[in-house]
């Protein structure tokens, strides 16, 4: 009996025992994690809800700048004599860096001088109406943070160096540099020239009604537009961005050292009362970009080489390029005179086929295929024929007709179009119901139509 109490007790000094290492070291544990949370709470430099704020200002080499939150238009400069097109994102991205801003490490250094404080920039943003301030000096030598402080408080931080890209916010990266940033949906007028702004240069210049149409208005008036193309060149156009900023406030002096004395091409565009317009001119000396000037507020800047849409585009891309098309369907019945024949189709006779020139074509699938195929391949030569070559809007057309094409429609309408050769008798004028397009089409176009036309013919005989 005695022994089994000795063993009990030997037991119960053992749990003791235990139980006091553990508690120690559960202690110990709670001590330790308790400074390692004391040692990350040091590292924070500011927590707010970045949606409290709405002012921010940012003190660099070239001034003080103060941007304030409109619920109606964003962000915008308070005082804007420079003309910046404002880099909206950038003040969102510093509110937002700003509010939960964490140092990776507190450097033992209180040697400002070192890191770049004599002259840092300053960011305030206010969380309500309280100020919270940053200054960011240096980044460092390996380029993987940089050397921060906050207003009143001695320590020097190291921050990362993509929140430190963002705080050390010069006046360039203010700037916006997508070339326009308002909306496609109230863009209402655009225009490009090839080359200087003058009528004989122009591409196109395009408006947009109240109803929301599109029509061209120069270098002829068009209602017949690609909406289409329209809307890609807007929303590639405002994705283009500026790769640098050069010069501010350009003077006319000093267009030739950029080529906007004679330059490539020049880009108007507007939404409202905004209009933003660049002229584009040389190459940079190593190749790899081309200038661009802002003539309303001076600034030059370069863009990347062959990214810029406006270069990527010509009249033809904005109009509607076919002649005439019409649905087989809609056509009663079409009479095409040429040279040397003149072919009569009926698109439903009544006996429910087509014919040529009173010869019918079987409808039955099974029958005449060949024919048929022919058929439709003559009937797609003039009707989906388009326009390939730009004449001056104001020639007029004197010959006589080398093809005519007429259009019977289902509805009664006629429409005519003739093909009148030019002095060289290389290409067409495109004339249709008796108005010229403006345009005109290459001698393969009408060839290809009497072709097809033969070969048809071929068959029918």
């Amino acid at each position: 009996m005695k022994k089994i109490w000795i063993a009990i007790t030997i037991m119960a000094a053992a749990v003791i025992a235990a139980l006091g290492i553990y508690l120690a070291a559960d202690h110990f544990n709670d001590k330790k994690q308790a400074e390692q949370q004391a040692d990350e709470d040091k590292l924070i430099m500011f927590d707010f809800d970045s949606s409290n704020v709405k002012k921010v200002e940012i003190t660099n080499k070239s001034g003080t700048y103060t941007a304030e939150f409109d619920e109606e238009k964003g962000w915008q400069l308070t005082d804007n004599s420079d003309n910046i097109n404002l880099n909206d994102t950038l003040i969102a991205a510093i509110a937002s860096q700003m509010s939960e801003l964490k140092a990776d490490k507190i450097l033992d250094s209180k040697d400002k001088s070192k890191y770049g404080f004599d002259d840092p920039i300053k960011v305030t943003v206010y969380d309500g109406s309280t100020p919270r301030t940053v200054l960011i000096g240096n980044e460092t030598p390996t380029a993987e943070h940089y050397y921060a402080m906050k207003e009143n408080d001695d320590n020097i931080y190291l921050i990362s160096f993509a929140n430190g890209s963002v705080l050390s916010a010069d006046k360039d990266s203010l700037k916006n540099k997508y070339i326009y940033t308002y909306s496609t949906f109230d863009v209402d007028h655009f225009a490009v020239w090839k080359g200087k702004e003058s009528d004989e240069n122009i591409l196109f210049s395009m408006n947009k009604d109240s109803s929301g149409a599109w029509s061209m208005d120069k270098p002829y008036k068009d209602d017949s537009v690609y909406n289409t193309q329209i809307t890609d060149f807007l929303n590639t156009t405002c994705h283009d961005e500026i790769l640098s900023f050069v010069q501010e406030d350009c003077k006319e002096s000093d267009y030739p050292k950029y080529g906007f004395d004679d330059p490539t091409r020049v880009f108007e565009i507007s939404a409202g009362d905004k209009t933003t317009k660049i002229i584009f001119g040389k190459d940079t000396p190593d190749g790899t970009a081309f200038y661009g000037l802002f003539p309303l507020t001076g600034q030059v800047v370069t863009f990347e080489a062959k990214t810029v849409t406006v270069f990527n585009y010509s009249t033809l891309n904005m109009v509607n390029t076919a002649i005439f098309a019409a649905d087989l369907s809609d056509v009663a019945s079409a009479e095409i005179t040429m040279p040397d024949d003149n072919a009569k189709l009926e698109l439903n006779t009544s006996s429910g086929n087509r014919a040529v020139n009173g010869k019918e074509i079987s409808s039955d699938a099974g029958k005449d295929a060949d024919i048929q195929k022919a058929f439709e391949a003559f009937y797609d030569s003039f009707n989906n024929a388009y326009f390939t070559v730009k004449e001056d809007k104001d020639a007029k057309p004197g010959k006589d007709a080398y093809i005519t094409v007429k259009y019977v429609l289902r509805s009664n309408l006629v429409h005519n179009i003739e093909y009148i050769p030019d002095d060289s008798n290389d290409s067409f004028f495109a004339v249709i119901d008796d108005e010229y397009s403006g345009y005109k089409v290459p001698a393969e176009t009408v060839e290809n139509i009497i072709s097809k036309y033969k070969e048809l013919d071929s068959k029918l005989s």
